[in-house]
C-alpha cells in the first residue's frame, strides 16, 4: 500500500486566487463607427470611378449630342424655318463634340462636388477626434 500524498502546507494555507478584476477601458471609437468616414469614403470611390469612366462617357454623350443637333436640324428645316439652301450648312453646328467640340454635359461638376464633399466628411472625421494623431 502507498501512503496517501496529503497537500503541503503551503497550498494549503492559500486560497484559490481570483482574477484580477478587469480595469475599466475607456471605450475607444474606431473610425468606421463615424458616418463622416463612409460618406469620406464613398464620395472617394465615387470621384474616382467617374475619372475612370469619363473617357467612355465623352464618346457616348458626343455621340448623342451630335444626333440631338441633327434632329433638331432637321426639325428646323421641314418647319421652313430655314430659307436658302446654302445656309442649311451653317446652321447645323461644326464643331461637334465627336470632333473635339465642346460637350454641353461634362462629368466635370460632379467630381468637384464628390471632392468637395469627401474633403469635407474628412474634415469632420479629424474634427470628431475620431482618428487620434499619435502623441
Amino acid at each position: 500500500m502507498t501512503p496517501e500524498r496529503s497537500p503541503s502546507p503551503a497550498k494549503q494555507a492559500t486560497a484559490p486566487e481570483s482574477p484580477p478584476a478587469p480595469v475599466e477601458a475607456t471605450p475607444r471609437e474606431r473610425p468606421l463607427d463615424s458616418p463622416w468616414f463612409w460618406i469620406c469614403l464613398f464620395a472617394s470611390v465615387a470621384a474616382v470611378a467617374l475619372v475612370a469612366i469619363g473617357p467612355k462617357y465623352r464618346q457616348r454623350e458626343a455621340r448623342l449630342e451630335s444626333t440631338f443637333q441633327m434632329r433638331e436640324h432637321l426639325a428646323r428645316r421641314n418647319a421652313g424655318e430655314v430659307e436658302a439652301a446654302g445656309s442649311d450648312e451653317n446652321d447645323l453646328d461644326s464643331s461637334t463634340a465627336e470632333e473635339g467640340g465642346e460637350l454641353l454635359k461634362t462629368t466635370g461638376p460632379l467630381i468637384w462636388i464628390l471632392l468637395a464633399v469627401a474633403a469635407g466628411s474628412c474634415a469632420m472625421l479629424m474634427r470628431t477626434k475620431v482618428v487620434k494623431p499619435n502623441a
